[in-house]
């Protein structure tokens, strides 16, 4: 009866030491979960009174958004560079920090080396962040050059397939309306507006040339990208689809 009664006490606080620590696990946690949201808050506030107060992109956002779109870190030669694209800054009154000059050239130059899949979709996240926003569809002057060398590897037919349609990805991308209700530079600043109007003319003017691209026929082998189909919604966008069906009928 004696084992059986202490086997029944030890069961007893094994019950309640468990209890315990379920308790005391939970408010830890909890006080872990909410030390961090509390500091997240007050990281929030500080970011959005530093743009606010001082027109400028927190340094430590500008570091984690470059990571996480995996920008190269090796300084850019701008002397053996094709294109200077430190000469297209933003509009005066526009956030500092929110163009990168070095992150457009390495992404231009990946661009036009991919040779994958892999690669292609890289480069061309890379390059929409670099030379806009995407997600809030905004242009930065340098999305026009961007897109005049876009064309050059588009219709270049010694370029990997895979850079072609990399390049028509991104040309999509720049051809959406920008939001009007997004200023660069403030409540007048139509900077998007115009850079976007330019990409559409760069894209007509070429309309040519993208002709007999959208009317290839699709690549059988599973490892080439759709570069046809691509480049007509390319041309769908910019208002000149009118040429695929003008060669449709002899035109």
């Amino acid at each position: 009866m004696d084992e059986v009664g202490s086997f029944a006490w030890l069961l007893y606080l094994s019950l309640v030491a468990m209890l315990v620590f379920r308790v005391l696990s939970h408010q830890w946690n909890h006080s872990l979960r909410s030390w961090g949201w509390r500091r997240s808050r007050r990281e929030r506030e500080r970011f959005v009174e530093e743009m606010r107060t001082h027109r400028r992109v927190p340094l430590a956002i500008q570091q984690r958004r470059a990571r996480e779109l995996g920008y190269s870190e090796e300084p850019v030669d701008w002397a053996v560079e094709p294109l200077d694209w430190r000469i297209y800054p933003l509009p005066d009154g526009a956030l500092e920090g929110l163009y990168h000059p070095e992150h457009v050239a390495t992404s231009m130059r990946e661009l036009a080396a991919a040779r994958s899949q892999h690669a292609a979709q890289a480069a061309i996240r890379r390059v929409e962040h670099a030379v806009g926003d995407p997600d809030h569809f905004v242009h930065f002057p340098a999305a026009l050059p961007a897109s005049q060398r876009l064309l050059d590897v588009l219709v270049d037919r010694e370029a990997s397939a895979w850079a072609r349609w990399a390049a028509a990805s991104v040309l999509t991308t720049l051809l959406e309306g920008p939001d009007p209700g997004i200023q660069l530079g403030g409540p007048s600043d139509d900077t998007s507006q115009r850079t976007h109007q330019a990409i559409l003319g760069e894209v007509r003017e070429r309309a040519g040339d993208l002709r007999d691209i959208g009317l290839t026929a699709e690549p059988t082998e599973t490892d080439e990208p759709p570069i046809g189909s691509i480049v007509r919604h390319v041309l769908w966008l910019a208002g000149a689809d009118g040429v695929l069906r003008r060669d449709n009928l002899g035109a």
